[in-house]
């Protein structure tokens, strides 16, 4: 990164006890396929494996297939209900040829079609809100937010092109990457009632931020980090100092890259992608 982003290992407190990529954790035996990972507050992971949704703890033990769906009907992107009774996720029928919104219960079931055409779904603190990704007008990724229990959806943004919605702590702003006319890839935040904008992180044109996920305390985001050649890495960015720390060191390694970070509840652990498999940082004790 440029001269001014700071790897503050002493104010990101879960690398203290990490040790370095070294401590990564592979969920159990599951490599081969899982993806998007999302982890509840309950304490179990929930993931994708392109045409199901899963769960786990987090050695990857009590795998639990909670969709059930046939080869086709593609999954990813899920989320957990605060209370973690319920996952959305994002999921491309065979049978309309669109990718919607589906709620099903988190011990499996009848999924709930929730919108027609949407992704990266993220459900709000409160449970009443989930924002989504969907086209609308020349611009095909707009966020758009929708009540929990259906509804009509409230489109938010006008002129960027949003990825991966996640909301702030207390439910009154979203976290987004995207970029406009003007600005390259950044890190934003809207406010959801009024809509009020702004950018978080600094205007570097050669790097694009992904995938974020707030902590529960709200003062770090984690992020996945896309340099303009090689592959992807794991940072984090201080909303209050502005400051960036590395989480994984992965890309000088010459591997497919670390991507799609999700915080633990305690606020001291990340589950994220890693080549093809699903890994935990720091190591988790058993």
């Amino acid at each position: 990164m440029k001269r001014g982003i700071l790897y503050t290992v002493a104010a990101f407190v879960f690398l203290l006890a990490c040790g370095g990529e070294e401590d990564k954790y592979q969920l159990g035996e599951f490599i081969g396929g899982g993806y998007e990972p999302a982890w509840g507050n309950n304490g179990l992971i929930a993931f994708s494996t392109s045409s199901d949704i899963f769960t786990c703890d987090e050695y990857g033990r009590n795998r639990r297939n909670i969709t059930n769906n046939g080869p086709y009907d593609y999954v990813e992107y899920p989320a957990w209900s605060p209370d973690c009774e319920y996952i959305v996720y994002s999921q491309f029928r065979e049978e309309n040829m669109k990718l919607g919104l589906y709620i099903i219960p988190a011990e499996g079931g009848e999924p709930r079609l929730l919108v027609e055409e949407g992704e990266n779904p993220a459900w709000s603190p409160d449970g009443k809100w989930i924002a989504y990704v969907a086209p609308a007008g020349e611009i095909k990724n707009n966020l758009w937010i929708i009540p929990a229990e259906g509804g009509t959806p409230r489109r938010l943004t006008t002129e960027h092109y949003v990825r991966a919605p996640t909301w702030a702590p207390g439910g009154g702003w979203i976290i987004f990457t995207g970029n406009n006319k003007t600005s390259g890839n950044n890190l934003w935040a809207m406010k959801r009632e009024s809509r009020q904008i702004k950018r978080l992180t600094p205007e570097y044109t050669n790097y694009n931020y992904g995938s974020p996920s707030m902590r529960a305390e709200g003062d770090w985001i984690a992020f996945s980090y896309y340099p303009k050649s090689g592959p992807s890495d794991i940072w984090a960015f201080s909303v209050k100092t502005k400051d960036f720390a590395r989480v994984t060191r992965v890309w000088e390694e010459g591997s497919s890259g670390a991507w799609e970070p999700s915080w633990a509840p305690d606020g001291r652990r990340l589950v994220y992608n890693y080549g093809s498999g699903l890994y935990i940082l720091p190591r988790p004790t058993a």
